[in-house]
């Protein structure tokens, strides 16, 4: 008898813990997680400095280089983000690129975003 509902509180917590961490995140594909405020000073440098495919390219954080990443049309530097050093890039997803698609699908949110530097705009 004890053994049949130590079995049962097991699966029960085996469930409950399955439904608690393979649910998809609420804002998975939702565009408003890019509705960041950005100050006076970043409105500045999105309107002034126009980032390359190219240089945004070549800020793969390898080698000694930046690492750079495009979200929403804004480049955003992630060279000292703890989350973005090589060789173990975040979560597969590495710099040096468009990473809007990875972003909107993920389960981060504007605030994964919200404190890193902004570079500049860019437009492939």
């Amino acid at each position: 008898m004890l053994k049949t509902i130590i079995i049962a509180v097991v699966v029960l917590v085996a469930c409950a813990a399955a439904f608690l961490f393979l649910q998809t995140p609420k804002n998975v594909g939702d565009p408003s997680k890019f509705n960041r405020a950005f100050s006076t000073s970043e409105q500045e440098t999105l309107r002034t400095t126009q980032i390359t495919p190219q240089e945004l390219s070549d800020a793969n954080g390898e080698n000694g280089h930046l690492a750079w990443i495009a979200i929403n049309g804004v480049v955003y530097d992630v060279t000292g983000a703890k989350d973005w050093q090589a060789p173990k890039w975040h979560h597969g997803v590495t710099p040096g690129g468009d990473v809007t698609e990875a972003f909107l699908t993920s389960g981060h949110g504007v605030e994964h975003i919200a404190g890193l530097t902004v570079i500049g705009s860019y437009a492939p």
